[in-house]
């Protein structure tokens, strides 16, 4: 018994040298020396907690004469701040623990800082407020954004895996995706804004439902020239399932790349769409990017067609088919009916 008591003291001994608590304007900051980065975990009082509306973490943390700089949100660090209304990250941020800012009505402003790459699981679900994600996100947990007012143009081709359920009943008009992006069970589920979807080549999508409910969908874009199945996420396997329900699907058109319009046909995951179009993708390579403002739009031929300052102003009178688009310094196809 007493050389476990011995032990015991000596880990919590290890502990408080490797690890200290500084409370600075009402948060609490949980310095490491062992990675030399801090991060804000916890209010000072409840009384703080229930009252704020503004806060501003720091860039960093002074504790012993030495300086560590603020790097984490913690675990639930703003879950149930009734009364907050705005957050400053600093730069310095580069990581969100789960559950960041969970149930927080109020909250109007929030930037997230260049250099974080992963919203981690239920990070902002329920929030009201318009969130920007930085181009460096590439990954978003499951459960991440659900009901998330963010900004519906917001471009996915930066992510490479979307966790399940991660933007349920988000205000998305369109969605595009790279070439490798793996995209979870009901992760779009009931997104009744959303019109359009560009799939890329090599995509994943696992279990059922992903795009289920989203009832004002009309074209489903697939670039890949063999039809994709469904995949089981804890096996890896192929299984049987829809990408696109019936009910969607029905009043949806699907393109595919020329000559492959039988294969989807004959395929139990797609052959449920009752308009399935064979399109020619080639031409995309042919229009060099420059960054400037405004949509410039070219036909497959490489041949300039029209230029807006909005995309709805470029495409406004051009004849149905499918176009390439080109707006600061990107390219992209885009069906025009």
């Amino acid at each position: 018994m007493k050389n476990i008591l011995v032990l015991v003291a000596i880990l919590l001994s290890s502990f408080s040298i490797s690890a200290a608590n500084v409370i600075l304007d009402g948060l609490v900051y949980e310095v490491s020396q062992d990675t030399n980065t801090a991060k804000v975990s916890g209010t000072s009082t409840v009384e703080f907690k229930a009252n704020v509306e503004t806060i501003e973490i720091a860039s960093e943390v002074e504790y012993l004469g030495v300086k560590y700089p603020v790097t984490t949100v913690g675990k639930g660090m703003f879950w149930s701040f009734n009364k907050l209304r705005k957050v400053v990250l600093p730069n310095s941020i580069t990581e969100l623990e789960q559950m960041t800012f969970i149930q927080c009505p109020l909250l109007e402003e929030l930037q997230l800082p260049y250099g974080i790459m992963e919203i981690p699981n239920f990070s902002f679900t329920g929030l009201k407020s318009v969130i920007s994600f930085p181009r460096t996100v590439s990954r978003f947990g499951a459960y991440s954004c659900i009901k998330l007012a963010f900004a519906p143009e917001y471009d996915f081709r930066d992510a490479v895996s979307i966790g399940s359920r991660s933007f349920v009943s988000c205000p998305i008009n369109e969605l595009y995706f790279s070439d490798g992006i793996e995209i979870g069970s009901e992760a779009f589920h009931s997104c009744n804004k959303l019109r359009y979807i560009e799939l890329p080549n090599e995509f994943t999508i696992y279990g059922n439902g992903a795009f289920q409910g989203c009832g004002a969908l009309e074209r489903v874009v697939v670039k890949s020239v063999v039809p994709r199945k469904l995949i089981d996420a804890g096996t890896g396997n192929e299984i049987d399932g829809l990408v696109i329900n019936s009910e969607l699907s029905q009043n949806c058109t699907l393109y595919v790349p020329k000559g492959s319009g039988q294969a989807y046909r004959n395929s139990d995951s797609w052959k449920n769409f009752k308009n399935i179009v064979e399109t020619d993708f080639a031409g995309l390579n042919s229009v060099e990017t420059t960054e400037e403002e405004g949509y410039q739009v070219w036909n497959l031929s490489g041949v300039y067609v029209s230029y807006g300052l909005s995309l709805n102003e470029a495409l406004n009178g051009i004849a149905p088919g499918v176009y390439i688009i080109r707006h600061n310094g990107k390219v992209e196809k885009k069906v025009v009916l």
